[in-house]
């Protein structure tokens, strides 16, 4: 295997203040790209790194994120080493786009690694898009080398090729490269940035689309089998790009290769209900269809965090039906609050998923402010409740002064999520209440 090697201590541009050596591209003056150029096809045997060779993680910037500016690797194995090893912290990878139709647009990644794993491992970057192949770019032709096929989507969708439903662009985040793997996965959170201009003809997803982060289990050759619920899709700061934040890449769950694929194709299922009670310590959790096409069965999901998921019962489904079918499961495990999801399997294996609910035994009826961060563009709450409600949602300072109030909030059963807008509010630690006649919850946040 020939490695065409860029190690950052040889070819530092930038201080050694942190004791190490940075990389600092100064686009200040104009756009300064760092072009990963293998004069031979890139390939297993033909691969470039640029090796970051300690973990601080301002080990590659560039010096004004706003301008254009960045790196373009542009190959599955044009590659981004990073030896974090242990340590913790946001890991940006300032990739730009080369595209014609949008010149110099950035387009970063970050992975925000959130716990140590084990060993003194490095994760290995790398981002594409369908470079030469001719648009309509079909992804089969140029996807990942551990990747068999693009033939669903995390709704479990089945088509020809990936590229009706999926941007046109994959990313590499491997941390079991051969001589740099760790033992066991970091966990992180993945932040996704991508083109409108990737969004090629004969695709059947716009800009204006809701995607989702995807990875592909390389060991069941499938893309749909984990499901992101808690990201977000957000319309990118800069002009033409796309964003999907808040990505848990949990350790077990975590594999190489992602992409972004549509999060709201039609469910082959109508789901009228489903809602959880308490009936003599356990959890009865029941649901309506009014409608089945070719569904296989039901599992019952359970989570005590909303990241995590554990299958805690299968119902058979009808299979198709266009009548009112009523499903009811009970959890025998224990009665304490938790989250639920229903998990639809099709007969020919794809799968969807249904909205959170909350419910247990060991506490009243109530409303819950279960989680707030800043997302990037907004402040962002997830709302468990029991029950309905309005409430309005205020943004304080740490003197309790209210800078933004979003009002009239409704509060449905189960899990909702409410955004306050952020704009022109300057980063620090704040306070957001969420308030009516009767209640108020209260949580900090650190607005980036």
């Amino acid at each position: 295997m020939k490695r065409n090697l860029l190690s950052l201590t040889a070819i530092a541009t930038a201080a050694m203040a942190f004791g190490q050596a940075q990389i600092v591209m100064n686009n200040a003056a104009g756009p300064i790209y760092m072009v990963f150029n293998n004069p031979v096809v890139a390939d297993a045997t033909n691969q470039t790194w640029l090796v970051i060779d300690h973990a601080q993680t301002n080990g590659i910037t560039l010096n004004t994120p706003a301008l254009p500016g960045g790196v373009r690797s542009e190959d599955e194995f044009n590659m981004i080493r990073w030896r974090i090893a242990a340590a913790l912290g946001a890991y940006t990878i300032p990739y730009n786009s080369p595209l014609p139709a949008a010149p110099g647009t950035n387009i970063p990644f970050t992975y925000d690694k959130t716990s140590a794993g084990t060993g003194v491992g490095s994760v290995v970057f790398s981002s594409y898009n369908y470079g030469t192949a001719a648009a309509p770019a079909n992804n089969y032709l140029y996807r990942p080398s551990d990747v068999t096929h693009v033939s669903d989507d995390p709704t479990g969708a089945s088509v020809s090729s990936g590229a009706p439903y999926a941007v046109d662009r994959f990313w590499i985040v491997d941390t079991k490269a051969a001589g740099f793997a760790y033992g066991t996965n970091p966990n992180a959170t993945l932040s996704f940035t991508s083109l409108d201009a990737e969004i090629t003809g004969g695709n059947s997803i716009t800009a204006a689309t809701t995607l989702a982060a995807q990875r592909f289990n390389n060991v069941i050759d499938h893309w749909g089998d984990v499901f992101y619920p808690s990201s977000n899709w957000i319309l990118g700061v800069t002009p033409g790009t796309h964003i999907v934040n808040s990505v848990a890449d949990i350790s077990a769950e975590h594999y190489r290769s992602w992409t972004l694929s549509d999060l709201n194709n039609p469910l082959p299922v109508e789901l009228t209900t489903f809602d959880g009670s308490c009936n003599e310590s356990k959890v009865v959790l029941k649901c309506t269809t009014a409608s089945e096409i070719n569904n296989s069965h039901f599992d019952v999901e359970k989570s005590d965090n909303g990241i995590d998921w554990t299958v805690v019962g299968t119902v058979n489904g009808a299979g198709n039906s266009q009548e009112t079918i009523n499903y009811n499961l009970v959890d025998a495990n224990d009665g304490n609050m938790a989250y639920y999801r229903l998990k639809q399997v099709d007969t020919d294996g794809g799968i969807s998923y249904s909205t959170v609910i909350t419910a247990g035994c060991d506490v009243a009826d109530g409303t819950e402010l279960v989680s707030v961060w800043d997302n990037g563009a907004e402040v962002q709450l997830m709302v468990s409740s029991t029950v309905e409600g309005v409430y309005d949602v205020t943004l304080m300072d740490t003197h309790s002064k209210a800078l933004t109030t979003v009002r009239n909030q409704t509060i449905n059963k189960g899990i909702t999520y409410l955004t306050i807008p952020k704009s022109g509010i300057a980063t620090g630690m704040y306070m957001v209440r969420m308030h009516n006649q009767t209640e108020q919850f209260s949580r900090k946040v650190v607005l980036n």
